[in-house]
C-alpha cells in the first residue's frame, strides 16, 4: 500500500498558529476584558447608597439609576404666599445632585455605606416679591433706566441709538398687545442687550381686575413676548398707568413676579421740554434709583444729556434685573 504525503510549507504552518492562537485569545478575552473592566472602571464591591447595593455598577448605571430615583431624595421648596392677611416666609427645598452622588461613590472603598449628595434649592418666591420695587439703595453706584411702551415705536431706534452711544443698558416693559404689532422692534430691543419686562397684556388699569384678572393679565403677555423672543420676558411686572397696592403686587408674586415702580419720574408723556426731563432726574435720582421713561420725542433729545450727567455722578445705568441683583462695594 502507498501513502500519498502533502508537504505544507512552514512559514503557512506558522501562520495558521498565530492565526488560530490569536483567534482564541480574542475570544476568551471578551469576556475577561468586561471583567476586567468592571473590576477596573466600576463602583467598588459592597457600596451601598441609601442602604441600596450599587457595588461594581459602572457610572453611567448609577447615574440613570439615580435618574429614575430623584423624587425619592428631594423636598420641593415651598414660596412666599398671602395667608390670613400676612405673607408666610418662603422655606428652601433640597433635590439630588446626581453628578455629586456619581463622583461620590466612584471614590468610595469596598463596603463603604453612603448617602445621596443633596442640594438646597432656595424658592422661586421670597417675601420680597409682595413688596413693590421703589428703589435699590443696596446697589450702590448702580440706577436702572426703565422703559414703558405701548405706543411710540416710532422712537425706539433712536432711543436703542442712543443707549448704545453710551453703553447703556435698559429694561423695557411692554404690552402684549405692542409686541404683537411690533415683534421686529421687540427683537431689536432683545438682541442690543437690554431686558424686556411685562407691562401687562393690554394698557388697562389693573387696579379694576381681580386677582385672578391680574394674573391673566400678566400671562398673557408673557406668552406674547415668549413666543416672538422664544424665550421667557423677565420676571418683572410694570403695572399700567403706575397703579400699585397689595392685590396687584400679590397677584404678581403668586406668578413669580417683582412689581417695578421708579424713584424719578420724567413724566415725559406730557411732553415737556428735554431739559425739564433731565432735570426732573437729575433732582430725584440717587444710587440705585430707577428712572421712568417712555418712547417720545423729546425723551430721545433728552436721553443723550440724562446719560451724560448719570455719568458725571458716577452712576451707572443698568437693567433692573442687574439692580436687584447688584450689591453695594464695601
Amino acid at each position: 500500500m502507498r501513502f500519498f504525503a502533502i508537504t505544507i510549507p512552514g512559514k503557512l504552518v506558522h501562520f495558521c498558529t498565530v492565526l488560530i492562537a490569536a483567534g482564541v485569545i480574542v475570544g476568551g478575552g471578551i469576556k475577561l476584558t468586561g471583567l476586567v473592566q468592571r473590576r477596573l472602571y466600576a463602583i467598588a464591591p459592597g457600596v451601598t447608597l441609601g442602604g441600596e447595593p450599587i457595588g461594581g455598577m459602572f457610572p453611567e448605571e448609577l447615574e440613570a439609576h439615580l435618574r429614575k430615583q430623584q423624587e425619592r431624595w428631594s423636598v420641593p421648596s415651598v414660596n412666599a404666599r398671602w395667608q390670613e392677611g400676612k405673607v408666610t416666609t418662603a422655606m428652601a427645598g433640597v433635590e439630588l445632585d446626581v453628578a455629586a452622588t456619581v463622583q461620590l461613590a466612584m471614590e468610595a472603598e469596598s463596603g463603604a455605606a453612603l448617602l445621596p449628595v443633596l442640594r438646597s434649592v432656595e424658592a422661586a418666591v421670597d417675601k420680597e416679591f409682595y413688596q413693590a420695587v421703589y428703589q435699590r439703595p443696596e446697589a450702590g453706584r448702580k440706577v436702572a433706566l426703565t422703559i414703558n411702551v405701548d405706543w411710540g415705536e416710532e422712537h425706539i431706534a433712536a432711543m436703542l441709538a442712543a443707549l448704545k452711544k453710551a453703553e447703556a443698558k435698559a429694561t423695557f416693559f411692554v404690552t402684549g398687545s405692542w409686541a404683537e404689532k411690533n415683534p421686529d422692534l421687540l427683537r431689536e430691543m432683545a438682541s442690543c442687550g437690554h431686558e424686556i419686562g411685562n407691562h401687562g397684556m393690554k394698557h388697562i388699569h389693573p387696579a379694576q381686575l381681580d386677582q385672578e384678572g391680574i394674573k391673566k393679565l400678566i400671562g398673557d403677555a408673557e406668552s406674547v413676548i415668549q413666543r416672538v423672543l422664544e424665550k421667557e420676558p423677565a420676571k418683572l411686572y410694570a403695572p399700567a398707568y403706575g397703579e400699585v397696592n397689595e392685590k396687584i403686587v400679590a397677584a404678581a408674586a403668586e406668578i413669580g413676579y417683582r412689581t417695578i415702580m421708579w424713584s424719578a419720574d420724567t413724566i415725559d408723556w406730557q411732553k415737556p421740554a428735554p431739559a425739564v426731563i433731565v432735570q426732573r432726574v437729575q433732582r430725584k435720582i440717587a444710587p440705585g434709583g430707577i428712572v421712568l421713561m417712555h418712547p417720545t420725542e423729546n425723551t430721545v433729545k433728552a436721553l443723550p444729556e440724562m446719560l451724560k450727567m448719570l455719568a458725571e455722578k458716577n452712576l451707572q445705568p443698568v437693567t433692573v434685573g442687574e439692580l436687584l441683583k447688584a450689591k453695594a462695594s464695601p
